[in-house]
C-alpha cells in the first residue's frame, strides 16, 4: 500500500480518520484507507461516493474481508 501511495501521490488515511477528511481535499485524488474496518459506516460510505464522483481512486486495506465488517448501512453490505 505504501508503494501505491508513493507512486500515485494518494492521501493516506487510517480507519477513523475517514471522518475527519475535507471533501474538497479529495477531489480527483487517489485515497488509501488503511484499517478500513475501523472507519465508521457513514464516513466510509461518503468516502466511497466522494472518490467515485470526483474521478479518484480508492484503495481499502484491511486484515479482515469486507463481508465480515459490522455495518448497519445496507449500501455497505
Amino acid at each position: 500500500a505504501a508503494a501505491w501511495v508513493e507512486r500515485t501521490g494518494a492521501i493516506a488515511l487510517h480507519g477513523a480518520e475517514a471522518a475527519l477528511v475535507d471533501p474538497l481535499e479529495l477531489e480527483g485524488r487517489p485515497v488509501l484507507l488503511d484499517r478500513a474496518q475501523d472507519a465508521d459506516d457513514e464516513s466510509l460510505f461518503h468516502l466511497i461516493n466522494l472518490t467515485q464522483s470526483g474521478g479518484g481512486a480508492l484503495l481499502l486495506v484491511s486484515r479482515d474481508p469486507p463481508a465480515s465488517w459490522a455495518t448497519d448501512l445496507p449500501d455497505l453490505r
